[in-house]
């Protein structure tokens, strides 16, 4: 619905949980001139329907309209699209999509669904594991800077991989990455012995 063509899904893996959106929440930055207001706010983006709603779809009428009210489905207001919408309609970026409509096209049960998935699915070994990079930030960085020369370029066909891909992981190479696993690798191996 947001680039207006069919996209499909290939499940490559087994679902399973892990803890990389932990870091991904809502939070109040720490010179916040009013950190109660902003308090406030982040409580009605998590609990408050209407609210969440209003972030994700827009005003009702002018960006959305219901589809079928009872069950909470949701499409495009009358001559809205994706493109012109001017809401990212993207519901898994708001604090709590739970509480909001299901828009069109999704499976109506989606949030029901998602709720059991979160709180059956398989979890990591790792789960719960977050890696401190403090140690072996100056390689972070560097390898930071190798993948912003690299990355989009690889991705949008720029570059050739079968002759730029090899410099690319030479580059990270040489910019430290096998010292960045390394660290990783053994601050998880010191909590999984923690937390086995």
């Amino acid at each position: 619905r947001n680039c207006g063509k069919e996209v499909y899904i290939a499940p490559l893996v087994e679902e399973y949980s892990t803890s990389a959106n932990i870091g991904l929440r809502w939070c109040i930055a720490n010179n916040s001139e009013k950190p109660e207001r902003a308090m406030q706010v982040i409580n009605e983006m998590y609990m408050n329907p209407d609210f969440s709603n209003i972030f994700i779809y827009g005003i009702e009428g002018k960006h959305w309209k219901f589809v079928d009210e009872e069950q909470g489905i949701v499409g495009y207001a009358d001559g809205v699209e994706a493109g012109s919408t001017g809401y990212s309609n993207l519901a898994w970026g708001a604090a709590n999509e739970q509480i909001s409509y299901v828009f069109e096209g999704d499976d109506p049960d989606l949030w029901k669904k998602l709720g059991e998935f979160n709180a059956n699915a398989p979890a990591s070994v790792a789960k719960g594991f977050v890696w401190d990079n403090a140690d072996v930030i100056n390689e972070v960085t560097s390898c930071t800077n190798v993948l912003n020369k690299y990355v989009k370029a690889l991705q949008s066909g720029a570059l050739n991989p079968e002759t730029d891909l090899g410099k690319f992981n030479q580059e990270l190479r040489d910019a430290g990455l096998d010292t960045i696993i390394q660290d990783k690798q053994s601050k998880l191996d010191a909590w999984m012995a923690e937390n086995k």
